[in-house]
């Protein structure tokens, strides 16, 4: 968030444990998901994907930057959104098919290395 990104949360996870979560790593609770399908977390990534660009139409941006949405997955109920997602990231002790269904895996399974 203070490199300037949005960043959401979105899990099958209960409501209670995802915003024990959010609040541990900053994340505000207006960007917090829980208890979502498979499908609900593809949902989120289109709508935020049309969301960003019709916000993008009406303003005149400095750079030729297009935004972008990325999911950071690990699991089977997270590939359908790895896949619909401008840049899927799989953490790479997650399941096979998150793996097989990202852009970018993360060998060493850290999310730091999502902003390096």
């Amino acid at each position: 968030q203070a490199m300037g990104i949005e960043v959401w949360m979105c899990t099958g996870d209960h409501v209670l444990t995802a915003n024990a979560v959010a609040a541990e790593v900053g994340i505000t609770r207006e960007h917090i998901c829980s208890e979502t399908t498979p499908q609900g977390k593809a949902d989120l990534v289109t709508r935020l994907q049309q969301t960003r660009r019709r916000n993008v139409k009406r303003e005149v941006l400095s750079t030729n930057m297009t935004p972008r949405v990325a999911v950071v997955g690990d699991g089977i109920n997270d590939a359908v959104a790895l896949a619909r997602a401008d840049v899927g990231i799989a953490v790479g002790a997650g399941t096979e098919i998150a793996v097989e269904a990202a852009d970018v895996v993360l060998v060493r399974s850290s999310l730091h290395d999502v902003v390096i």
